[in-house]
C-alpha cells in the first residue's frame, strides 16, 4: 500500500512466465549435477586423506565416542593382556635361565666324558706299547732259550768225550793193574824156578805188556786232562752256562707273560673307558636338543608377549582417543 492506494501486482507478460517456467527447471538441474561434482569431489578428497592418514580412522571415530562402560571394558582388557604380557615375559625369562643352565650342566658333562675318552685312549695306547714290549721280551726268552740249548749241546758235547776218556782211562789202568799183578806173581814163580825158561819168556812178554798198558795209561791221563780243560772253557770262559741261561729264557718269559697280562688289563680298562665315554655322550645327545626345544619355545613366547604389546598399545591409542571426546 503507497500513499493510501493498494499497489496491484504487475502484470507479467505471458511470454515471460513461459520463459521463466524453463529458467527455474535448468537452474534446479545445475544445481543438481553440481551438487553431484561437490560430492565427487568430497569423496576423492576423503578417500586421498584417508590414504594419506589425514584423516581419522572409522576406529578413531568409534573410539572418540566410546561410553563410559566402553572405556571400563577397554580397561579391563589392558590390565588382563598386562597381566598375561608379564606372565608370558616371566615364562620366557625363566625358561632363557634354564637353558643356560642346562647348556652349562652338559658341557660339564661332555667335558667330563671327553676325559674319560682321553684317558682310554692313553690306557689303550699304553697297552699298545706293553704288547711291543711283549713280543719283545718273548722273542727274547726265545733267544736265550736257542742259546742254552746250544750251550746244552756244547756241554754235551765236550762232556762226552771227558766220560769216554775216563772209561777208557780206568780201563787201562786196571788193566795196567791186572798185568803187574800178573807180573808180580811170575817174579814170585821165577824167584822159585829161576832156571825155568818157560818162566822168564812169560814174564818178559808180561813186563812188555805191562809196560805198554803203564804208557797208554799214561796217555788216556793226558787226554782226559785236556778233555777236562776244554769242558771246563766250554761251560764258564766267555759265557754263561746252559742252567744259568735257560733260568735267564725262564725269568724272561715269565716277565712276558706278565706284562702280557697288565696290557690286558690296560687294553680292556681303555675300552671300557672309551665306551662309557661314548655312553655318556650318547645319554646326554636327547638332553642337548631340550635346550633348543626350549629356545623356541621362549622364542614362541617373546612373540605372544610382543603381540600383546602391540594389542595393549592399540587398546590404550583407543582408551586415550576415547577419554578425548565427550564419553
Amino acid at each position: 500500500r503507497m500513499g493510501g492506494r493498494m499497489e496491484q501486482p504487475a502484470v507479467v507478460p505471458q511470454r515471460w512466465k513461459v520463459d521463466a517456467k524453463g529458467s527455474g527447471v535448468r537452474r534446479v538441474a545445475v544445481a543438481a549435477f553440481c551438487g553431484l561434482a561437490l560430492a565427487v569431489v568430497v569423496c576423492l578428497t576423503v578417500v586421498q586423506q584417508q590414504r594419506e592418514g589425514g584423516l581419522p580412522s572409522a576406529l578413531d571415530e568409534k573410539a572418540a565416542g566410546l561410553s563410559k562402560g566402553q572405556k571400563q571394558h577397554v580397561k579391563a582388557e589392558i590390565a588382563r593382556l598386562e597381566a598375561k604380557v608379564k606372565k608370558e615375559q616371566d615364562s620366557a625369562s625363566k625358561l632363557d635361565k634354564e637353558v643356560e643352565d642346562e647348556e652349562m650342566k652338559l658341557r660339564k658333562t661332555v667335558v667330563v666324558a671327553k676325559k674319560k675318552r682321553e684317558e682310554g685312549d692313553k690306557l689303550e695306547e699304553s697297552a699298545r706299547r706293553k704288547v711291543h714290549d711283549v713280543d719283545r721280551m718273548r722273542d727274547e726268552a726265545q733267544h736265550l732259550r736257542k742259546e742254552a740249548d746250544a750251550a746244552r749241546r756244547k756241554f754235551l758235547s765236550a762232556e762226552k768225550p771227558v766220560e769216554m776218556a775216563s772209561q777208557l782211562a780206568a780201563h787201562d789202568h786196571a788193566k795196567y793193574r791186572s798185568s803187574e799183578l800178573k807180573v808180580a806173581k811170575e817174579v814170585v814163580l821165577l824167584s822159585e824156578h829161576p832156571n825155568d825158561a818157560k818162566i822168564h819168556r812169560e814174564v818178559s812178554k808180561m813186563v812188555h805188556a805191562s809196560k805198554e798198558a803203564k804208557k797208554k795209561m799214561e796217555g788216556d791221563s793226558v787226554m782226559l786232562k785236556k778233555l777236562e780243560q776244554r769242558a771246563g772253557s766250554s761251560r764258564f770262559g766267555g759265557g754263561e752256562g746252559y742252567d744259568r741261561l735257560k733260568q735267564k729264557s725262564v725269568d724272561v718269559a715269565q716277565d712276558a707273560k706278565s706284562i702280557a697280562k697288565r696290557a690286558e688289563k690296560l687294553a680292556e680298562k681303555g675300552h671300557n673307558l672309551r665306551e662309557n665315554a661314548a655312553q655318556e655322550v650318547k645319554a646326554v645327545e636327547s638332553d642337548m636338543r631340550r635346550p633348543d626345544r626350549e629356545h623356541k619355545e621362549a622364542d614362541a613366547l617373546r612373540k605372544k608377549y610382543k603381540a600383546g604389546d602391540a594389542k595393549l598399545n592399540k587398546l590404550r591409542a583407543e582408551l586415550d582417543q576415547g577419554s578425548g571426546g565427550g564419553g
